[in-house]
């Protein structure tokens, strides 16, 4: 007789078989099976096998209740693990599920939640963490950081500091603190805890790549490069380093180096989406866009519900003018995150450029504000100016004053607001009442007086500020002479010194006449630039052309006379120089006092032509002319000294309308430059590059796009010579600057100018290791 099933006896199964009992093992062997199932479980999800992984993932659901602790401890394992993000909220979700009261979970569910852009949950799974232990330091820190992440500053920076005084040797929670006030402005005290965190731990390559990204954005590049090398010496295989340095070099424009940075960090880690992004971010902002969209579609190819990626492809597919693109990803970013607030204002600009004004007014409105965010400020002036587009002017008045009141700056403010208004409607009143208010508060404001100048062409800058008060008329006709004027002056002063010092050591009657004349050229500037002055507030201010010709005739006559006298004392120092060699030895003292004197002569000289040089930058000469015209010396002549130059030309055929001469001299002044500050490299390389772009990079005009579509010549000058320092970079262009004694200081003055009244950009973006970069932005269009 066969064995039958014996109901109450559990060994027993339905085929007579006795069930074997579950093996009993030891936490320490229950813990390797299980680390062996998550190492299959993922081998299966990335071979693209989720059936697979889902019934090894059953296995371990059901095999380890017995173990709550340990199951959500590996479900959260694997979630962070997992690049598939609905797997990783569900996961999540399950190990919460599994043991509630276990802080880890809450805290890595609620962190994911709150990069999901699903804050309202995060924050509640927050608050339950923190009920359960109040002292956790892990759940403060992250639960700081989200709020920080979020825009709610305030609570953030309570959170962090009851996490430091319960811990204040926590390096996670001092970098993250510190990035957090870094991001809201508030370098020095950020910068503090990061000194703070690496006299902790000073290898801790985390803290020396936040650290040295913070001071990049803050613009203390030479710093952030020291920290970034130093984290590189430490481990050169870590990507975030690499990725990090690599935007900062970028944003300062050095792109060759950068580009190289990324492809490292590429070679180590091709999957890397976040290196993916930045690496095409840098290659669209300097032009290159067909490969920044080949990288832009890799990162999505590995994670196509990643935001930050369809944002960034979105924004420089709108840059490139390719709008249908930019819309739809735009569309597809904000269906995963409703509520990402850098999706919401980049799809806001872009809608503007589009002429659809409420519906970009609809996505800004939705951007939570706080007065401790630094884009509420921003966010606000664009809202001020949809709302002037539509010509809500009372909505957009009031988006302006929130805009200031937001801002820890308010003229500031104020300027950014007229400009805006200005940038769609020249002479607007209520842009007009802005800048005469901070006028009122800062007597002297030169940005302010100059505002209105921005979006108007020569001829109408004078005619809309020729009609205040006769001070600021004299004021304003005299800007374009003053500095070159007192230049003139300053040198003619060195030169009577030298000469009175001359005079007081050698009896000569050259000298005496030398004297003379010195003193009678003084007196007839004098006497000219106030004859022209008169003649000036005689004539009507209307009339600019007669105004501009009087200045240029003025400068001319002044030049002219000046040089004749010039060269007349020259001739006289000359005679008395041959004559001091025949009866002194070579080095005496006098023979050198005179050498310098003919130096300084040589400087007066050079001075006159710069006066005529700037005078002349006033007037355009407008025609057409092929792009390759600009270069065409320069491909002749591959050297020149002990600099080989080269030229690259994407649009030699493109037909450029603009003053070709006046292009031509501002890259000789590059070039004369170059060879100035350089004279002891043997071997200086020199390259021009010049192609067309549809629009200005980001970096040009930070967080500000210019209404309409406009093409532009982007012209790119690079040596690898010294370069110019950090701490030079702010007044390179401006007049009576120099680093050199034999420089006038107004080269790269004139140079600026010029491509002013061109209505276009230039600067310098170049650093002391690589050499000068200067980028020269002309728009298409003159002719029109």
């Amino acid at each position: 007789m066969g064995k039958h099933r014996n109901r109450k006896n559990p060994k027993w199964n339905k085929g007579g078989q006795e069930r074997q009992p579950r093996s009993r093992k030891n936490p320490e062997q229950q813990l390797e099976d299980v680390n062996k199932l998550k190492e299959q479980i993922l081998t299966y999800l990335q071979q693209d096998k989720p059936a697979r992984a889902e019934q090894l993932l059953g296995y371990l659901r059901e095999n380890y209740q017995h173990r709550p602790d340990l199951l959500a401890k590996s479900l959260c394992d694997l979630a962070k693990q997992i690049p598939q993000p609905d797997w990783e909220l569900a996961l999540y979700r399950e190990a919460v599920d599994c043991n509630a009261m276990d802080t880890v979970a809450l805290t890595s569910y609620a962190t994911a939640l709150a990069n999901a852009g699903r804050t309202e949950r995060a924050f509640e799974l927050f608050q339950r963490s923190l009920e359960i232990k109040d002292t956790n330091t892990v759940t403060l820190t992250s639960y700081a950081t989200a709020l920080a992440n979020a825009g709610q500053t305030e609570r953030a920076f309570e959170l962090f500091q009851r996490s430091l005084e319960l811990k204040d040797t926590e390096t996670v929670t001092l970098n993250s603190y510190a990035t957090a006030l870094a991001n809201a402005g508030q370098s020095e005290r950020a910068f503090e805890l990061f000194q703070r965190s690496l006299e902790l731990k000073d290898t801790e390559t985390v803290t020396l790549n936040s650290y040295a990204t913070a001071l990049a954005n803050a613009g203390q590049t030479e710093r952030a490069f020291e920290l970034f090398q130093r984290s590189l010496e430490i481990k050169d295989t870590e990507t975030v380093t690499l990725t990090s340095y690599a935007t900062a070099l970028a944003n300062v424009g050095q792109t060759e180096q950068a580009f190289e940075l990324f492809a490292r960090s590429l070679d180590l880690k091709d999957t890397e989406t976040v290196t993916l992004n930045s690496y095409a971010t840098a290659l669209a902002n300097a032009g290159r866009t067909e490969r920044a969209f080949e990288l832009f579609q890799r990162s999505l190819e590995i994670k196509d519900t990643d935001t930050v990626t369809l944002t960034s492809y979105a924004t420089a597919l709108a840059n490139a003018g390719r709008t249908e693109r930019a819309l739809e990803l735009f569309e597809r970013s904000l269906s995963i995150k409703p509520d990402n607030e850098i999706t919401l204002l980049q799809f806001g600009l872009f809608l503007e450029t589009q002429d659809r004004y409420l519906d970009a007014i609809e996505h800004l409105e939705r951007i939570p504000l706080a007065k401790t965010d630094r884009r509420a400020g921003f966010v606000c002036l664009n809202l001020g100016r949809l709302y002037y587009r539509d010509n809500q002017k009372g909505k957009a008045t009031e988006w302006f004053e929130r805009a200031m009141e937001y801002s820890d700056n308010v003229i500031a403010s104020k300027l950014y607001a007229a400009r805006d208004i200005l940038t769609l409607r020249p002479y607007s009143k209520e842009a007009v009442a802005l800048l005469e208010e901070i006028i009122e508060e800062m007597p002297g404001h030169g940005p302010a007086r100059q505002m209105l100048r921005l979006n108007l062409g020569l001829k109408e800058q004078y005619e809309r500020f020729c009609a205040e008060d006769e001070e600021d008329e004299g004021r304003e006709r005299e800007l374009l002479n003053r500095a070159i004027y007192h230049k003139i002056n300053n040198e003619i002063a060195i030169l009577k010194a030298i000469v009175y010092s001359l005079a007081g050591e050698t009896e000569s009657e050259v000298l005496g006449r030398v004297i003379e004349s010195i003193e009678t050229i003084s007196e007839e500037i004098s006497r000219r630039r106030n004859t022209a002055r008169m003649e000036q507030e005689a004539r009507s201010p209307a009339d600019y052309e007669q105004v501009l010709r009087q200045i240029a005739d003025t400068a001319q006559d002044i030049s002219d006379f000046v040089n004749n006298e010039i060269a007349i004392i020259k001739q006289d120092i000359y005679e008395l120089l041959y004559s001091l060699e025949n009866i002194t030895p070579p080095d005496d003292e006098r023979t050198r006092e005179i050498q310098r004197l003919l130096e300084q002569i040589e400087f007066t000289e050079g001075a006159l032509n710069d006066l005529k040089t700037v005078n002349e930058s006033i007037r355009l000469h407008i025609a057409a002319f092929p792009v390759r015209n600009l270069f065409a010396n320069w491909e002749r002549v591959s050297s020149l000294g002990n600099a080989a130059i080269t030229v690259e030309t994407d649009n030699p055929d493109a037909v450029f309308h603009g003053d070709e001469q006046k292009i031509k001299a501002i890259l000789k002044e590059l070039v004369d430059n170059t060879l100035k500050h350089n004279p002891h490299k043997s071997a200086l390389r020199i390259r021009f590059r010049a192609w067309d772009r549809e629009a200005l990079p980001n970096y040009l005009l930070p967080g500000k796009k210019l209404p309409g579509q406009r093409r532009y010549l982007h012209i790119e000058y690079l040596d690898d010579g010294e370069g110019i320092p950090e701490k030079q970079k702010e007044w390179v262009f401006q007049p009576l600057k120099t680093t050199t004694r034999d420089g006038s200081g107004l080269g790269l003055f004139i140079v600026r100018k010029t491509v002013r009244a061109m209505r276009g950009y230039i600067l310098e973006r170049g650093s002391p290791e690589s050499g000068a970069r200067f980028e020269i932005y002309l728009p298409y269009g003159a002719e029109q």
